[in-house]
């Protein structure tokens, strides 16, 4: 799958489809990046363990958003071609956890938005 051909979805549509029974929301950084802040309803999906089958399972009825720490991380473009590949339907929100933070949109997480994005 060519990374520049995977479809992407914007901040605004995605705060939309945050509570949609319809969507998935993948977060594929490493576990302790997620624990300490992610967007609301994201499940824990390190990209090892989507390589790994592990996530094999979600019902393919339902819609994959990917996304991973900001526009400078590639992660979300390569898991969502992974998934793309075994024939789930896959977004990309490449904007990530800093675009969401900084955009003040649900998150959950050890850390408050605002001590996360000083931490950067």
């Amino acid at each position: 799958m060519d990374l520049e051909n995977i479809p992407t979805i914007q901040k605004e549509e995605l705060l939309k489809l945050l509570d949609s029974e319809d969507v998935v929301l993948l977060n594929v950084l490493a576990s302790n990046s997620y624990e300490m802040l992610h967007i609301k309803n994201s499940l824990s999906a390190p990209y090892d363990k989507l390589e790994n089958g592990e996530f094999d399972s979600i019902d393919k009825n339902k819609k994959l958003v990917i996304y991973c720490a900001s526009y400078n991380c590639g992660a979300s473009r390569k898991a969502a071609a992974l998934m793309m590949g075994r024939g789930f339907e896959v977004l990309a929100y490449e904007g990530g956890i800093k675009e969401w933070v900084e955009s003040g949109y649900p998150t959950e997480g050890r850390m408050t938005p605002k001590e996360y994005l000083s931490s950067l």
